[in-house]
């Protein structure tokens, strides 16, 4: 049954795709792009002319959010490395319960144990 799914899943997109490309009745951007290149963005590179000519806000947005997710990663990795002055990282409090701890194989505490 899952082989039979999956061809009829691709064999329904590949469908949907030649239709697709067969209701196409303008000419793709993509010539526009090629013709005004050189006039309007002043570069014979058209892949450079358009990430910094045409689509510069779209390309400034992009750098953005990769520069906003490397501060989030520096963020973290410099909190796991926080330490004391003397070269060595605060102590864990003494109830806290490592990740695999917390998982449904985990040992079920006793009512009147207070660890």
């Amino acid at each position: 049954p899952r082989v039979l799914i999956a061809v009829g899943s691709a064999v329904f997109v590949f469908v949907l795709t030649l239709v697709a490309i067969g209701a196409r009745t303008r000419e793709p951007i993509s010539d526009e792009y090629l013709a005004r290149a050189a006039p309007d963005g002043g570069g014979n590179n058209v892949v450079n002319v358009i990430l910094v000519d045409f689509r510069a806000f779209d390309t400034m947005g992009e750098i953005v959010v990769l520069v906003v997710a490397a501060l989030g990663v520096a963020a973290v990795v410099r909190a796991n490395r926080s330490g004391t002055d003397d070269g060595t990282h605060d102590a864990v409090a003494a109830d806290a319960l490592p990740v695999s701890s917390l998982g449904a194989d985990a040992p079920a505490q006793e009512q009147g144990d207070p660890s």
